[in-house]
């Protein structure tokens, strides 16, 4: 059989892009033959968003926090930060009058004494790219 990146062969791979597609996947994401689909049945929250929606998201390093780039008005985004164990609206950054392209977290490494650095939270968008740090790691949300 064909072998997966991790040299492992993949025993459900019909065709060479399933092969490619299941040698990405952890796995505890594969379902195994006969396996049912777990579908989830309940709304935890929903993300207020606005009228337009929203057209970029990043969950944070720590996964407590979600960054939604809203659509404010053609070509213009508004930042939200939003707590994701209660759903509610953390912080809300400006500085953006284009519309966000992207966004992403980084979080440092721990220091030699232990001390860590909040997270940033970068976006970009109509030629600039803004840093916001977020929370303290030891903040409650």
């Amino acid at each position: 059989g064909k072998l997966t990146p991790a040299g492992e062969p993949s025993p459900k791979a019909e065709t060479v892009a399933e092969e490619e597609i299941l040698g990405h996947l952890a796995p505890q994401h594969v379902r195994q033959k006969g396996q049912a689909c777990i579908l989830p049945d309940e709304l935890l929250w929903q993300i207020p968003s606005g009228k337009r929606g929203a057209n970029r998201m990043a969950i944070s390093p720590t996964s407590t926090l979600l960054a939604v780039a809203t659509v404010r008005s053609p070509g213009s985004s508004a930042l939200r930060i939003f707590s994701l164990g209660s759903g509610r609206l953390y912080a809300t950054c400006g500085g953006h009058d284009a519309m966000i392209q992207d966004l992403c977290w980084h979080n440092f490494q721990a220091s030699r004494d232990g001390l860590t650095s909040p997270p940033l939270l970068i976006s970009a968008g109509g030629g600039r790219v803004l840093l916001h740090e977020g929370p303290d790691l030891g903040t409650p949300l």
